[in-house]
């Protein structure tokens, strides 16, 4: 899976006289309308690396608007946009951002299901890791991949002592938070799938 790198100080220049200070609903309203059509962009071709590097702050409020309703999409099951992994995120962003993600669930309206996971991948310094609410089994999952780079439900039941259908399940979940690549094969057996790292 190809990744893509975009810079977020690129996408906020047109839209803010300060493309390094990320704040607001409104400024993050316009924010999220020009990253969708990236995100439609590049969905066939791999996932998308969005570096904060220039970003000096983003509030809540902002990032609430923006990864907080991406994660909240992934979170039920909207994979219409291509996965994303954020990087070069300082303490300040990170600190909002993990605020946004984790507290998320509790915002979203009662009347639709509860939001189990509301999780983004981030990759800092060569380190893989998870930001915002999200369920053990996911981080266990995501652990597992992280040490094989590639498994199936068979590998992953093996490793972690779980019955087929559980195994599939995880890594189907991970795949749909858009926290790995899914990928259909065939061969003598019928059909399988194995899921990657988004590297």
């Amino acid at each position: 899976m190809t990744a893509k790198t975009i810079s977020i100080v690129d996408i906020a220049r047109p839209l803010t006289s300060l493309p390094f200070i990320l704040a607001t609903r409104f400024t993050g309203k316009r924010f999220w309308e020009q990253l969708q059509t990236h995100l439609h962009d590049n969905r066939a071709e791999g996932f998308v690396l969005l570096s904060f590097a220039g970003v000096e702050i983003m509030d809540a409020s902002f990032a609430d608007e923006v990864f907080g309703t991406l994660a909240s999409k992934r979170g039920r099951k909207d994979n219409t946009l291509s996965p994303i992994v954020l990087a070069d995120v300082n303490e300040t962003c990170l600190e909002n951002l993990r605020m946004a993600l984790e507290t998320r669930p509790d915002r979203e309206p009662t009347e639709q299901e509860r939001l189990r996971n509301c999780v983004l991948p981030l990759l800092q310094e060569g380190e893989w890791t998870l930001v915002g609410k999200f369920e053990d089994h996911v981080l266990q999952t995501f652990h597992a991949l992280q040490r094989c780079d590639t498994l199936t439900a068979r590998d992953l039941a093996e490793q972690l002592g779980l019955n087929l259908n559980a195994a599939s399940t995880r890594l189907k979940t991970l795949a749909d938070l858009g926290l790995a690549q899914r990928i259909e094969i065939r061969d003598a057996q019928g059909k399988q799938y194995v899921y990657r790292m988004l590297q």
